[in-house]
């Protein structure tokens, strides 16, 4: 082989790739453990940390560490969960001299109490209970809903494990979440690791996913103690009870039926809970053997269904004695209506005659955006939304001409429900690359519940009045990235929840005179639209997709109500190099720059799933970690483009594969999409994209 052939970039992906395992976090891994661990000084005594792995048709695997041992234990997960193992730790510290695995016997003490929610309706509670809040949490997935494990630090270790398993009890009753978590030796998800799920999720729309641990929040947390705990879950209110200014009228609230059958399966007060069940069909106006029917799977482990259906019977026809039947139906009283004596037109009409043409509008950004009125803005991931929806805000906030478009200056409230640093470094980027500062651009960074009975309304209400102070007399935008974070367990698809939501936002447009921007995904086909039940769509007044199609990015207005629509905003990601982090290593975002329309329009190009996951993939990786490329041989110019390490752009697409060969799926994207023919360069362990440079 010449000298000139070992030069080229152009060769099989294969020859630089090795295959590896996917690789969870370990910086998140050591963090937790760390954390787990923090406080075991205090005991007099020696303790250890046990970690288990499963996999679903494979025997399950224990490690055994001592707090000083976390590197080790860190390795010895990571080999784990590359091979497929879910991760789990025991929590609690265990006697350094117990053998075989560890039992509730072995327990020392507690430092921790904890809720496993791992079903909606438990994360909802969670979310929403105003009593002490967790001090971290671990959320174990987000596909097909939120799942998340809390955890309480205690001020003083307990040592009493029957009182600690109470307090579990108690928690877990409050929630109603998972209550096999009660007992001291359970083992709690690893954050950090990798979440494989076996079959049954994955009928039910379990994904593989990457679990992340939380351990700061924007308010201090305090330790709690045993105490507090005590009065907090014997003596609180319903999930569901808040207190705050802002009302929304919902009506009635009838008895949530999942919730009692969640309860009477649990065998938490079942006989209670069937009593709430049977009540609730009877005045339903259903019969006898229609609850049966209904009620025969509540049976529980030990009893018969014969015995279930004695007791619901005995419920039954108390209820039906107490007269919980439904009211007989009763003809609609007949409405009469007085005829004056001489027709008096009505004042409300406006006759056709009289009409004439509106002529001004309060218009937030002229021909797309009203004020008061609502948007959704969603594209798949990495599109570039979130950025785009950043870029026009600024515009708004800062009364700059957007698109050569009249922009009437507005307070913003940026409301970044998924959190990180990432919205952060987006809106530095900005600051750096347009030299503006002081604008009415504000940003929050928490989680919100807009799903349920008053939820966090009455917080955002407040948050829009400290906004709109800075920007006396202007008018309010409202940007909620994303909406799924805003669900607070509920189901997208759901046209009960969807519409719950919507109630909500128009209550906070209602109140505030805001123009409310969604940000939001597609589902798993993009070419249906936003993700979710349609009433969403009906709801909105301006929907605009960003698309990332091979590298070409546009908004693209799919509907106006008042407006044509159809209009196409090409733009492209700049660079903006923030600084230097505590390794020595650039720290950088990106800003919106516009592009041409036609260009976009004649690049735009068909690419197959994993192509696809290639190219979305490589545009995420490189807002986050892609460096300007370094010369030397078979390199471009220095600088010139973005790269990101071969062997991290492998294993993060590998990961979103869905084939069994996810090696053999990779290479044959990668060979496709590789130049000449392609989009993709590779030299010196790093790839680059060769259809956009970097924009100094």
């Amino acid at each position: 082989m010449g000298r000139g052939q070992l030069q080229t970039p152009f060769f099989r992906a294969e020859q630089l790739l090795a295959d590896q395992p996917i690789i969870a976090n370990s910086a998140a891994i050591r963090r937790d453990l760390q954390y787990m661990t923090a406080r075991w000084g205090e005991l007099n005594a020696p303790a250890m940390f046990e970690v288990r792995a499963f996999k679903e048709g494979a025997r399950a695997q224990i490690g055994k560490f001592a707090p000083d041992w976390i590197e080790e234990a860190v390795e010895w997960i990571e080999n784990m969960n590359g091979l497929g193992f879910n991760i789990y730790a025991v929590r609690n510290p265990i006697r350094a001299d117990y053998s075989g695995s560890a039992k509730d016997d072995d327990i020392i003490a507690s430092f921790f109490c904890w809720a496993d929610c791992d079903d909606p309706a438990a994360a909802g509670n969670v979310y929403r209970f105003t009593g002490p809040k967790w001090n971290s949490a671990v959320t174990t997935g987000t596909v097909p809903s939120i799942r998340v494990h809390t955890y309480w630090q205690l001020k003083e270790p307990c040592l009493e494990m029957v009182a600690w398993r109470q307090m579990q009890t108690d928690i877990a009753d409050h929630f109603l979440s998972d209550k096999s978590v009660v007992n001291p030796s359970r083992v709690m998800r690893v954050g950090g690791t990798v979440a494989y799920p076996n079959s049954k999720k994955q009928k039910r729309g379990y994904i593989k996913e990457i679990t992340t641990l939380r351990t700061e929040y924007d308010e201090t947390r305090d330790p709690v103690t045993m105490d507090q705990l005590s009065r907090v879950f014997e003596t609180s209110p319903s999930p569901n009870d808040s207190k705050g200014g802002f009302k929304v009228d919902v009506g009635p609230l009838p008895l949530d039926r999942e919730r009692a059958t969640i309860q009477a399966l649990s065998g938490n007060d079942w006989h209670n809970a069937v009593i709430r069940l049977v009540g609730s069909y009877v005045s339903k106006g259903l019969s006898d053997s229609e609850i049966h029917a209904l009620t025969d799977p509540l049976t529980l482990s030990g009893y018969t269904v014969e015995q279930t259906q004695k007791e619901v019977q005995k419920s039954i026809d108390g209820a039906r004695v107490k007269g919980w039947t439904p009211e007989e139906y009763a003809e609609p009283e007949q409405i009469n209506f007085e005829k004056p004596e001489e027709i008096v037109e009505p004042e409300t009409v406006e006759w056709f005659g009289d009409i004439e043409p509106v002529l001004s509008n309060r218009y937030i950004v002229k021909g797309l955006l009203d004020h008061g009125t609502m948007s959704v803005v969603y594209g798949p991931s990495n599109s570039g939304k979130t950025f785009w929806a950043l870029d026009l805000a600024f515009h708004i906030a800062s009364d700059t001409q957007w698109r050569n478009r009249r922009v009437v200056q507005s307070a913003v409230l940026y409301l970044a429900a998924e959190g990180g640093r990432g919205v952060i470094n987006r809106i530095a980027a900005l600051k750096l690359d347009t030299g503006a500062d002081n604008i009415p651009l504000a940003l929050k960074r928490a989680g919100m519940d807009l799903l349920h009975d008053r939820a966090d309304l009455q917080r955002i209400y407040d948050l829009s009045q400290t906004v709109q102070a800075r920007a006396p007399g202007k008018p309010l935008v409202i940007v909620i990235d994303t909406l799924s974070r805003i669900m607070a367990g509920g189901d997208e698809n759901s046209a009960a929840d969807m519409t719950a939501l919507i109630r909500n936002l128009d209550a906070i447009r209602e109140a505030t005179g805001a123009h409310i921007m969604l940000v939001h995904h597609t589902g798993k086909d993009s070419a249906r639209g936003a993700r979710g039940h349609s009433s969403l769509r009906a709801a909105t007044d301006t929907e605009i997709e960003v698309q990332n199609e091979d590298g070409n990015r546009a908004a693209i207005v799919s509907k106006q109500r008042d407006y044509q629509g159809g209009e196409i905003f090409a733009f492209s990601l700049k660079s903006i190099e923030l600084g230097i982090d505590q390794d020595g290593d650039e720290v950088s975002s990106c800003v919106v720059v516009e592009a041409d329309e036609s260009e976009f329009k004649q690049r735009k190009r068909k690419l197959t799933k994993n192509q696809k996951v290639l190219a979305e993939t490589f545009d995420q990786l490189a807002a986050e970690i892609g460096k300007p490329n370094p010369g030397g041989p078979m390199m471009p110019e220095p600088g010139r483009f973005m790269t990101i390490q071969m062997d991290e752009f492998r294993a993060a697409c590998e990961g979103k594969f869905t084939a069994k060969n996810t090696r053999e799926a990779f290479l044959t994207a990668f060979d496709a999409l590789n130049i000449p023919n392609g989009i993709f360069c590779m030299a010196s362990g790093f790839v680059w994209r060769t259809d956009r440079s970097i924009t100094r």
